[in-house]
């Protein structure tokens, strides 16, 4: 059997319409091989490997390394709210600025545990700067940050 070699832009169109069929923040199984839709065999699991392979471009891309992927087509995907594997400065960048519209909000930094992921992520941040200082005086107090 033949195999068809599909574009970028095939590519995401079958991303925006498994999102369109599935919701906004559905992620395609890699393990099934149904089709995305009646008219071709384009499969929840060739849309997960294409999501893969973005993923791995656009690291690549930001690392300095040549790439297969564009800038326009990174920001395209950002606009689609596309699934990226975010590195760890990445996601505290991104905490940093949630909670920094959250003080803008609130006028305080005292998020509540509750209030999700922000608030997990605050208690956690807290609980390091507390570890880490603790070390560096040798025990006893933790400040009062």
């Amino acid at each position: 059997m033949e195999t068809y070699e599909y574009s970028w832009s095939e590519q995401f169109y079958y991303f925006s319409l498994f999102r369109a069929l599935h919701g906004p923040d559905a992620t395609p199984n890699k393990e099934d091989e149904s089709p995305i839709d009646e008219e071709t065999y384009y499969t929840q699991s060739d849309l997960a490997t294409w999501i893969r392979e973005q993923n791995n471009c656009r690291k690549m891309f930001l690392d300095g390394k040549a790439s297969d992927i564009t800038p326009n087509q990174i920001k395209v995907l950002d606009q689609a709210s596309f699934p990226w594997i975010r590195d760890s400065s990445e996601r505290w960048d991104g905490h940093f600025r949630e909670l920094m519209a959250f003080k803008e909000e609130h006028g305080h930094c005292n998020v509540p545990r509750k209030a999700g992921k922000l608030g997990i992520w605050v208690k956690n941040q807290r609980a390091a700067y507390h570890k880490l200082y603790d070390l560096a005086t040798g025990g006893g107090g933790g400040g009062n940050g």
